[in-house]
């Protein structure tokens, strides 16, 4: 997309979105871009609070996942004060009594027309009100199974009840909860498989919960598939690693397996060929060229488990090829065993946005296109990383943007082969969540990539996720909205997830709008994201190397090595554009921190999770000026042109440390609400990851902020600097 459309959407996000904050309009009866986000505005008509009681209502044949998504109905409306329910095979005539009705034989034909019921496809639902018998009825069928029990979670939502996380979820009050009075929905999604790939390589909660076998992780895992199916997701997959035994483990992913699919999700697992880095688990671990009975073992240990998918990962590492031939025979074996053995197991192969690994047996082109060489049954993830979109800037792994992975991408969409869009929410290492960097960024650039790709003929979209806290579980419960419906604005979410906030809700949801949108301007436009996220030993050694992930910053070894025009060109550009982005980030913290006063009590847990978020963004920014503009100054002095120069840095070193006291404080603050227990989040112990810490291990102890200061005050400019990574256990 061209830089004018670009400008063009955010204009016209922005204007609408004014505009829905003001304005109700009627979601209708058959129109297919109805959505639950109709209600963001308010639109639903509201019936006076004369229910005390509810009735979920199925009918004898119903199906097993939508009898379990009924008792989960059942066991959230009772935790609502003053309100009771319960499961029922017959409507109820008491005028307190209000009937959710999953339709059967008797309610449909008096809800529905016959018309209606035949033309539903696959995962759609319909909502209506009705009065049957003189009971008060909201009755929703479905497509199918699934679509039945996306109905009804869907009218939860209505209801006020929100999926934010899987181990927290919005209750309204009583006071606060929506009777829709006159109801007509009808929604299908826009993705076919829609869901989440949990990196479990990267040291988070999940990469304890699912890997690892015990009681409670089993607990937390079959709390992540359930809200996946709340939020009408289908589909989940994880990164198996050699550390695991897979033999042991084995009982325990089919545990997991056959509940995913008792919700009605399926479920993948991500294993590679022979790549090495970080723990990968490898299908050929001797890397032969005789390789077809090592693979035909190692699919059938794989396959004692029922996977629906395996998604494999080419190459030696992220940087590194292997022999092309090789490549493409693996990838034509592996589906045709696959095929032949275990027909209901598909495969598909992540297409990575890296740069500078060629296939010269197929006449040179990047060695992450050579699926287009393989057997058609073998799907494609293309994979765009960070917050970068897929029609704008994206400085990372040699690239200057994505248009060439783009227009691959849809090269490859034939009707046969399997195209699934793969970006991330978080990219984890030295860049967001461990900084911790609030980014709803990540929530504007995904929507503005599907709404490119919603007309294309994609086979569904996949989003990389590595972590939910700091408020990206908000970017994750967007994308599973976005995914389910691309034709709305991306503010809708906002409004909708903003809702519960009450008074304050419109301008807490313009805030983060407002923060996006800067973001936007300031990390991509003006290429500040270096500057404001980290560099460790492996970031540093990737620039001397040439194996570099993120943008470079100006480092500090080389703003003291810079003479006065440059060090004045840096002032005026880099350090001036930093010390802007603290004073916008400072100005929405103040006005995410206006509207506390607003919030009703019930949802001031989330409110004060965003609002810590709003603020590490502001502490990291005027972090960030301070450490550049003290350096600068240092310079200038060390050159004898600024001959207050070193007094000027003293000044804002100090300043700079001040910042990381008042980080620290905010981030142990916030720790005391993360959702599982400290250690899984912030530990430092060896586990089944290639990391010896957990993923906020480095948010907790301020790392990126004391790193930046030994170099910009100590001038310590060894690459191994709080090293925290063992390179022997990470890369073996």
């Amino acid at each position: 997309m061209k830089n004018w459309l670009h400008r063009f959407l955010l204009f016209a996000s922005a204007v609408l979105f004014t505009f829905a904050s003001a304005a109700c309009t009627s979601s209708g009866g058959d129109d297919d871009s109805a959505s639950a986000d109709d209600d963001a505005a308010g639109d639903d008509d509201a019936a006076p609070s004369v229910y005390q009681h509810v009735a979920v209502v199925l009918p004898g044949d119903a199906d097993p996942a939508v009898r379990l998504a009924a008792a989960d109905a059942v066991s959230l409306f009772g935790q609502i004060s003053g309100l009771s329910a319960q499961q029922a095979d017959k409507l109820s005539a008491d005028p307190q009594t209000l009937n959710v009705a999953v339709v059967g034989a008797g309610v449909a034909e008096s809800v529905f027309t016959a018309a209606e019921l035949a033309a539903m496809p696959a995962e759609s639902f319909r909502l209506r009100t009705a009065t049957v018998d003189g009971a008060a009825v909201i009755a929703i069928a479905g497509g199918d199974a699934r679509g039945r029990q996306y109905g009804l979670y869907d009218l939860l939502e209505r209801f006020g009840f929100r999926f934010f996380h899987p181990e927290q979820t919005y209750v309204p009050a009583a006071a606060d909860v929506t009777w829709p009075a006159a109801l007509d929905v009808f929604e299908q999604p826009d993705w076919g498989r829609r869901g989440f790939h949990f990196h479990t390589m990267h040291p988070i909660e999940a990469s304890e919960f699912v890997l690892v076998p015990s009681a409670q992780h089993e607990v937390w895992a079959k709390h992540l598939i359930d809200w996946l199916a709340r939020n009408k997701q289908n589909y989940w997959q994880f990164e198996l690693l050699r550390t695991v035994d897979f033999d042991q483990a084995a009982p325990y992913f089919r545990g997991l397996v056959d509940y995913s699919h008792a919700r009605l999700v399926d479920v993948g697992l991500v294993v590679t060929w022979v790549f090495q880095q970080q723990k990968a688990w490898k299908l050929l671990p001797d890397a032969r060229a005789e390789h077809q009975a090592e693979l035909q073992q190692s699919l059938d240990q794989l396959m004692q488990v029922p996977w629906d998918h395996l998604n494999l990962e080419m190459g030696g590492t992220e940087f590194t090829s292997v022999n092309d031939k090789l490549q493409v025979a693996w990838m034509n074996d592996t589906v045709a065993y696959l095929a032949a053995k275990y027909p209901h197991t598909t495969a598909s192969v992540k297409v990575h946005c890296s740069s500078d690994q060629t296939a010269p047996d197929y006449g040179g082109i990047n060695f992450n296109y050579l699926p287009q060489f393989a057997d058609e049954r073998m799907g494609i993830y293309p994979h765009t990383v960070m917050y970068y979109a897929l029609n704008g800037p994206a400085p990372v792994y040699g690239n200057e943007n994505y248009d060439a992975l783009y227009h691959w991408m849809l090269s490859m969409i034939d009707g046969v082969r399997k195209v699934y869009y793969y970006p991330e929410t978080a990219y984890w290492c030295s860049f967001d969540i461990d900084v911790p960097l609030f980014l709803p960024l990540y929530i504007f650039n995904r929507w503005n990539d599907m709404a490119l790709l919603v007309d294309q003929g994609l086979d569904g979209q996949v989003t990389f996720t590595s972590g939910h806290e700091w408020s990206y579980w908000l970017s994750d419960w967007s994308v599973a909205r976005f995914t389910w419906n691309s034709r709305r604005l991306w503010t809708d979410a906002l409004a909708w997830y903003a809702k519960i906030f009450g008074d304050a809700g419109p301008d807490l949801a313009a805030a983060i709008q407002d923060l996006a949108l800067a973001q936007q301007d300031l990390l991509i436009d003006k290429n500040l994201a270096s500057y404001l996220a980290g560099e460790d030993t492996w970031d540093e050694l990737g620039y001397l190397f040439g194996a570099t992930t993120h943008p470079k910053p100006v480092m500090f070894s080389e703003l003291y090595r810079m003479n006065e025009a440059d060090v004045r060109a840096l002032q005026s550009g880099v350090i001036a554009d930093l010390a802007d982005a603290a004073t916008r980030f400072d100005d929405l913290a103040q006005r995410v921190e206006a509207a506390r006063a607003k919030v009703p009590a019930r949802a001031l847990a989330w409110y004060d999770e965003l609002a810590d978020s709003f603020q590490v963004d502001q502490l990291r920014a005027a972090h960030a000026h301070l450490l550049w503009a003290g350096a600068a100054a240092r310079r200038l002095n060390e050159l004898g042109v600024e001959p207050g120069g070193e007094a000027q840095a003293q000044q804002l070193f100090a300043q700079a440390k001040d910042i990381t006291a008042q980080f620290r404080q905010v981030v142990a603050q916030r720790e005391a609400s993360y959702r599982y227990p400290l250690f899984y989040s912030t530990g430092w112990k060896r586990s089944v990851t290639s990391y010896d810490f957990r993923y906020l291990f480095q948010a907790s102890n301020a790392y990126w902020f004391r790193r930046y200061e030994k170099q910009a005050i100590d001038k310590d400019f060894n690459p191994f600097l709080m090293n925290l990574i063992d390179p022997i256990w990470f890369f073996f």
